[in-house]
């Protein structure tokens, strides 16, 4: 058993033990918030950075920017509330249940990063006591394990098949004894990601000229595994470390894991993406500037026996559960000139990132990298990029924390 889930049994036998009744609030004032920030970007459909999150929760009938309305988002809060009563320390747990958090573009406050109003039940503060937020997005989307979840440890179901959709956290610690503190301070949340994303990437090298290109397209994609439990496609993200009221590392358990041969992230397009995507300028020839890449998952198919709608939300990067590499995952694919054959690639074992170097440094994206490491961590994009040629295909992978636009380091595979 890993120290994962005996930390679940851990809180299974406590969290009987924690729960009391909320004390009233003093409804005078509301909790106000500020989003500081987000951890690092990757690509327009992620959550990309502070201004993409405002427009994420601004409401849908709502205008965040001229003639751009709101995608509907909203962020979840768990507090936990301890305060000594008749000299014994007591703590109420979830004292925000039913809280969200939405985006006001028009709001009051002069600052855009704390224009941050409430949907449902509105929070207020009660002095005297320390509050531990944890907050999370999409609040909408996630499925909270409120049962085992507490201020030290955040409990998040997460299933990739179904939802793929970027995960954001954030933790504060609020004492309202704390001598400067006033009733007006926002709370700051500056969130973090906690998945990991793949990005798949086609070129089609002829041979003729030394350059990449085709006529060709891909219909669909999937992936496989060849030995059964190797890749988990749902899991517990464990947030804390359960012990103390800290905020702790990013932690992943697997929960469910195909067998051999089952089909997962199923995408087709009927109509197919185009190796043969971006036609050079007049007077400028095929090169490297021009190589001609097909990116599966980044379109919606039209057909009617298309599928993996769901995939195609970020832009082809693939929501993935952080997890070690085995080496038994493979990946899948159909092109329009090959009609029904399919092709396959494994994907190599090494990733470039450990999960030992992730825990050792969480706030140092680039210590956390391995040359030699086999783990999908969180924070992390993992580009794989498949050459094909008339006789193999080969796979070279290029990967980046969050926060940075390019793949900024290249992984050698022996």
């Amino acid at each position: 058993m890993n120290r994962f889930n005996i930390l679940l049994l851990i809180l299974i036998c406590a969290v009987s033990c924690t729960k009391t009744q909320p004390q009233a609030p003093q409804d005078h004032q509301k909790v106000m918030w500020r989003m500081e920030a987000v951890d690092g970007y990757s690509t327009k459909s992620l959550v990309e950075n502070i201004d993409y999150l405002q427009k994420a929760c601004t409401p849908v009938s709502v205008e965040y920017t001229s003639g751009v309305n709101g995608l509907g988002q909203t962020i979840g809060v768990w507090a936990n509330y301890r305060a000594e009563i008749d000299g014994k320390l007591e703590e109420t747990e979830n004292v925000f249940d039913g809280t969200r958090l939405i985006y006001n573009p028009k709001g009051v406050e002069s600052d855009p990063k704390a224009r941050w109003e409430y949907e449902g039940t509105e929070a207020y503060w009660v002095i005297g006591g320390e509050y531990v937020f944890r907050a999370y997005y999409p609040q909408n989307e996630l499925n909270i394990n409120k049962r085992l979840s507490n201020a030290k440890t955040l409990i998040i179901e997460s299933n990739t098949a179904s939802t793929q959709r970027d995960m954001l956290l954030a933790y504060n610690k609020v004492d309202t004894k704390q001598a400067g503190w006033t009733i007006t301070d926002p709370v700051k949340l500056n969130f973090r990601h906690a998945m990991a994303a793949m990005l798949f990437k086609f070129k089609f090298y002829d041979g003729s000229d030394g350059v990449f290109y085709s006529e060709d397209a891909i219909t669909s994609c999937w992936m496989e595994v060849d030995k059964d439990e190797a890749f988990a496609i749902t899991g517990y993200m464990i947030y804390g470390n359960g012990t103390d009221y800290e905020e702790g590392n990013i932690q992943w358990t697997k929960q469910y894991s195909p067998i051999a041969g089952y089909k997962f992230y199923h995408w087709s397009n009927t109509d197919g993406i185009p190796f043969k995507n971006q036609v050079p300028p007049a007077g400028e020839s095929w090169g490297s500037k021009y190589q001609q890449i097909a990116v599966p998952y980044s379109k919606v198919g039209t057909g009617a026996e298309d599928v993996g709608a769901e995939f195609t939300k970020q832009d082809g990067w693939v929501m993935t559960v952080p997890q070690e590499s085995t080496g038994h995952l493979k990946l899948c694919f159909t092109t329009k000139s090959g009609g029904d054959a399919v092709f396959t690639v494994t994907i190599p074992k090494k990733t470039g990132t450990s999960l030992e170097n992730y825990n050792d440094y969480q706030d140092e994206p680039d210590k956390q990298r391995d040359s030699n490491g086999t783990d999908w961590i969180p924070g992390y994009r993992y580009t794989y990029t498949i050459s094909i040629s008339k006789t193999n295909a080969n796979v070279s992978l290029s990967i980046a924390p969050w926060k940075r636009r390019d793949s900024s380091f290249d992984i050698k595979f022996n």
